[in-house]
């Protein structure tokens, strides 16, 4: 049976510091308590870049508009038949005074690229991290 590939979008998204957001997974289900960016898969028919902006909208409280595509990286899913992709863009931060999280994450954090090097991500962000051999993508 081919592999099949289920695409999510994701958005790095900057303070005035160039600090980078990450996302807290609760403390269950897949990848229980890792970090991550905003973002998720997409709704019949929206394109990435809308999708990206409807999850950090969704998980963060903040509106978002993608720049540039900055990567993409396969991982796996555990107890799936399917592999994840995750294609990741550069956004703009447009609107949203604060972070107000929904029940998907935990915690949020504004880190340098340093600092997101040595967190516990999921595997597709520690795949694309781990990918950017020069530091930040961009």
């Amino acid at each position: 049976m081919p592999t099949q590939f289920k695409l999510a979008y994701y958005g790095i998204v900057r303070n005035q510091k160039g600090q980078v957001l990450v996302l807290q997974r609760p403390g269950h289900g897949h990848f229980a308590g890792k970090w991550e960016l905003p973002g998720g898969k997409p709704e019949p028919g929206e394109s990435p870049e809308a999708a990206v902006a409807r999850e950090a909208k969704e998980e963060a409280s903040i509106v978002i508009e993608a720049q540039r595509l900055a990567g993409a990286a396969e991982f796996e899913i555990p107890g799936k038949t399917f592999h994840g992709v995750m294609v990741i863009f550069e956004c703009s931060w447009r609107g949203g005074q604060r972070i107000v999280l929904s029940s998907e994450h935990q915690k949020d954090e504004w880190v340098d690229w340093a600092t997101l090097r040595e967190m516990d991500l999921t595997p597709g962000l520690r795949r694309f991290v781990d990918s950017c051999p020069q530091g930040s993508p961009g």
